[in-house]
């Protein structure tokens, strides 16, 4: 894969020190798995992994902009203060 990448004048390494190989290819598959919301029994499948945990802990990272619009999508009940007065027993 290297070669390739020479050949397509792509870098292997880049500026921040990341690594471009079979493995981080498999990285982004995984985490295109994830942010599609493709269940990690089928993405697991997919990736021909033996447990879900390899694939959701080492093959999946998301990151924080990925939480927060899961958390966008979930409905948040609304609370009403309540402004009456308490009675107060002395």
């Amino acid at each position: 894969m290297q070669r390739d990448m020479l050949e397509a004048n792509l870098p292997y390494c880049d500026d921040s020190g990341r690594y471009y190989d079979f493995h981080s290819l498999r990285v982004q598959v995984g985490t295109s798995l994830a942010r599609a919301d493709v269940s990690l029994k089928k993405a697991q499948e997919l990736m021909r992994h033996s447990t879900p945990l390899l694939t959701a802990k080492i093959y999946s990272k998301l990151q924080t902009t990925d939480l927060s619009e899961a958390l966008n999508q979930i409905s948040v009940p609304k609370f009403v203060s309540d402004s009456s007065p308490k009675n107060k027993t002395a």
